[in-house]
């Protein structure tokens, strides 16, 4: 008797470390941070809408300025994207994603909060500084820095994204961009409103020089 309950107390032993281990294996499992997690099909369509819906309202601001503006308006406006978007895209640097993956949490949301505001700040001066190199008249160079600090707020709310992110609420995410977008055509169409003709005058008299 006393043999084979040596025999059979390995075999108990590694029963119980297999169990730890399983148990290991599952606490290691990548888990959303909070509570009220979304499943994956919920998070899917939330981010198609979100995203599809934003990209409509983009589209719809470059057609409220070409309805209620002029030609050389959305020159001007295309020539602010074609400068800002370089710029602001290599400011980004991926910071949400960097956020999202961190499951260890090495870098705090404070951290990655302040780098980002460096990074838009050095980004924001690099307008600056090409406006003045390319030699941009004054109303082409308000329009490109109201552009690229646009970009800017925008890739700052990308840290608040993040955090929805890591707690799997995608739908938080799509209700802002689209409660942004439609405040972005709102406020195109109100500015161009109440502007377009002076502006249109000013430019058919000076032909805004790029």
């Amino acid at each position: 008797m006393a043999e084979q309950l040596t025999h059979k107390l390995p075999g108990r032993r590694g029963n119980h470390a297999s169990l730890r281990t399983n148990s290991g294996l599952e606490s290691a499992k990548p888990r959303a941070l909070g509570s009220g997690a979304l499943s994956l099909t919920s998070n899917f369509a939330w981010t198609f809408a979100g995203n599809g819906i934003y990209a409509l309202c983009q589209w719809a601001a470059i057609v409220c300025l070409a309805k209620l503006g002029n030609v050389e308006m959305v020159g001007v406006f295309a020539l602010a994207l074609a400068v800002t978007n370089p710029i602001t895209f290599l400011a980004n640097l991926q910071l949400r994603v960097l956020y999202v993956t961190d499951r260890e949490s090495k870098y705090s949301f404070s951290e990655i909060l302040g780098l980002r505001f460096g990074l838009s700040l050095i980004a924001f001066l690099i307008l600056l500084l090409v406006c003045w190199i390319a030699g941009y008249s004054k109303n082409t160079t308000t329009v490109i820095l109201l552009v690229g600090l646009a970009f800017l707020i925008d890739s700052i709310s990308e840290n608040y994204y993040a955090i929805a992110q890591r707690q799997e609420r995608m739908d938080r995410i799509a209700l802002s961009q689209v409660f942004r977008g439609l405040l972005a055509i709102a406020a195109l169409a109100i500015i161009v409103r109440y502007t377009g003709d002076r502006k249109s005058t000013r430019l058919n008299s000076s032909h805004i020089t790029i």
